[in-house]
């Protein structure tokens, strides 16, 4: 536990390298002389002994355990057995990393940290576990055992020790993995009140236990829960006091993203507090100038669209997200964590504009004027962000997950002004294919079938492989024809796409106006083999394609009908979804009297119920439909649509 000006630094270059953005917060690392490595092994195997650790109290068995921590922090573990493949595609040799001696007594000095942290860990929590065998009747005490009112464990040694376990490795399933998830859901249930201490040092202690329970993928809920809550309160209560410590933006930051992968789709539970927190801390005009790195904003972006903060919120949010951007891309002064100018990666560029987008599109969904007057300013500053993060893109670093999530990206936010970096990006999938997953280059199919509504309207026109697709005024539209690329490749895998897959495949193909037998009917045949597992939005998209590409797969039709038959399926359709049903009967020419009064009736407690709000083209649609097929309309639901709206 010496300070750290008894220990010599590594040269500037050598760290630089080993630093990493979960590491930039801990310790700087360390070189140690051959002899202090040997005089800490000597000493780590003595405090391993029994005797020495029942002579130990709580307080010197904490400092063991984060001296060991800071340790582990500060040092680089030489590579072990690695192997680097060679340049050349068609050279298959590799090469075997050989380990020096002194590479070698680094990592055998690693280990025997990691057993001495590993063991005091154990011996903390066996006593608080076992209520201490002193009160019991213990007849010879240890000299330097704890007192009773030590006996319990503060949440800053929980976090100690969860940030032990994740640096030693410990697997989620071992005893003291579950002892030390017991004594957390023990704290956090019976000494809530407890927390509302220190801003700073909570969210650092939470931040060290949600990284460990995230590397775990161990979902402690009612812990969560409660630290939570607690986090909320203890915020609030300092908001406003100007001599109360904000929160590291790191450990915020760390606190979002471990949110964010342990919970993609949150329960009401653990969003509720957590929403809480974040609009709070958004709209803090003291703390968010604080979050200056990229890496920080892209987890506060990512925590706003999972956790779903208000709109208040992500508007200040987005704004601030626009000014670090302006900054680093002028060249004005902006510093990351180590005080140096920043630069935006293209990875990072993919995450911030997805993350932007998906939050934009979030406001455009909710129905209030609020929200309608909100999302246009959003849109506003997303508009700015592709402006100053597109180039960014232009890069050869991308992988297939970045270039698929950027064009869905610009797919969704429908920004078109740049077809160079949407070119590139279609490029970047197609060349590949081979490292790219089956969602991955369906989602990329169908942001260059969304993009193409955008460019070209309807006016797109399907063409051969040889062939290129074109605008209205005939200039080529290079990221339409890598489309066409895609869809070929997905019709050689049409057995491993799923219900969705085949929806946004079937879809794109529609949009686009790609009736090329060869790539259609194996995706059709792979349509009949799920078309029974559809649930409402893919039967119904799935049934608009048909009709858009005017195919004869009236199998595929007649059992979406049949589904109308069930209760179920007929209660998860909403009214676009029922008038587009509709609509696609009375195109195809299909006079299935059930079908068309079973969605009549959906339609007028729809329209009457005032559940879902009803458009004239809807109503329109309805009444083209009946009288396509030569059925009466029904005029109750004009009737009911006029007198509300009218």
């Amino acid at each position: 536990t010496d300070k750290e000006e008894n220990h010599v630094p590594v040269t500037k270059s050598a760290a630089s390298n080993t630093r990493s953005p979960s590491r930039r917060h801990f310790h700087p690392d360390y070189y140690l002389q051959s002899c202090e490595r040997e005089l800490l092994q000597a000493v780590a195997r003595r405090l391993r002994k029994q005797q020495v650790r029942r002579k130990t109290n709580t307080r010197l068995i904490m400092n063991a355990v984060t001296a060991s921590v800071n340790l582990l922090s500060s040092t680089t573990t030489p590579r072990q057995g690695t192997s680097e493949s060679s340049d050349d595609e068609n050279d298959s040799t590799t090469t075997v990393v050989t380990l020096s001696s002194k590479e070698k007594a680094t990592i055998d000095w690693i280990g025997e940290i990691k057993k001495l942290a590993f063991t005091f860990m154990k011996e903390r929590l066996d006593r608080l576990s076992s209520s201490i065998a002193d009160d019991n009747g213990d007849d010879c005490p240890p000299k330097n055992a704890d007192k009773p009112m030590n006996r319990t464990m503060t949440l800053e040694e929980i976090a100690i020790l969860f940030h032990c376990a994740k640096r030693i490795d410990l697997e989620k399933d071992s005893t003291v993995a579950q002892q030390l998830c017991s004594a957390l859901e023990t704290k956090t249930i019976d000494n809530s009140q407890e927390f509302r201490r220190n801003s700073r040092l909570l969210f650092a202690d939470t931040a060290r236990i949600i990284g460990t329970l995230e590397n775990w993928h161990h979902r402690a809920d009612v812990s969560l829960e409660y630290l939570g809550y607690s986090l909320h309160l203890m915020y609030l209560e300092q908001q406003h006091d100007d001599r109360a410590m904000l929160p590291r933006p790191h450990h915020v930051s760390a606190i979002f993203r471990s949110l964010c992968l342990l919970y993609p789709n949150p329960s009401l539970e653990i969003r509720t507090p957590f929403r809480d927190l974040g609009d709070l801390l958004f709209c803090d005009k003291r703390f968010l100038p604080t979050l200056t790195s990229f890496y920080d904003v892209s987890n506060a972006l990512w925590f706003a669209v999972t956790f779903g903060v208000s709109q208040s919120a992500a508007e200040s949010l987005g704004e601030h997200v626009l000014v670090v951007t302006r900054r680093s891309m002028d060249h004005v002064s902006s510093l990351g964590y180590n005080g140096k100018p920043q630069h935006c990666s293209p990875r990072m560029a993919c995450r911030i504009l997805n993350s932007f987008t998906a939050l934009a599109v979030r406001n455009k969904s909710l129905q209030s004027k609020e929200a309608n007057s909100s999302w246009f300013r959003v849109q506003a500053q997303l508009y700015e962000m592709f402006e100053l993060l597109g180039e960014q893109l232009l890069s050869t670093q991308l992988d297939p997950l970045d270039a698929s999530n950027a064009l869905t990206a610009y797919a969704k936010s429908g920004y078109t002004q740049d077809p160079g970096i949407l070119d590139h990006l279609a490029l970047t999938m197609v060349r590949r294919f081979q490292g790219a997953s089956i969602r991955q280059i369906v989602h990329s199919l169908w942001a260059c079938a969304k993009l193409s509504q955008v460019d070209c309207g309807d006016s797109v026109q399907g063409a051969r492989a040889e062939e290129s697709l074109w605008y209205q005024d005939g200039d080529s539209v290079s990221y339409l024809t890598y489309a066409f690329d895609m869809a070929m490749h997905l019709s050689h895998f049409a057995s491993e796409l799923s219900t969705k897959d085949v929806a946004q495949t079937i879809w794109a193909l529609a949009r686009l106006g790609i009736s090329n037998e060869e790539i259609l009917d194996p995706l059709l045949e792979r349509t009949r083999e799920l078309v029974v597992e559809f649930n409402a939005q893919e039967a119904v998209s799935c049934l608009w394609s048909l009709t858009k590409l005017k195919h004869d797969a009236y199998d595929v039709v007649f059992q979406v009908i049949r589904k109308l038959q069930n209760d179920q399926f007929i209660q998860t359709l909403g009214l676009k979804e029922a008038t587009t049903i509709l609509y696609s009967l009375g195109k195809l020419d299909i006079r299935e009297e059930y079908a068309f009064e079973t969605l009549s009736n959906l339609i007028l407690q729809k329209v009457e119920g005032g559940s879902e709000a009803s458009s004239p083209t809807a109503i329109a649609q309805i009444l083209w439909s009946h009288r396509q097929v030569h059925l009466k309309p029904p005029q109750v639901i004009l009737d009911a649509w006029a007198s509300k709206n009218l």
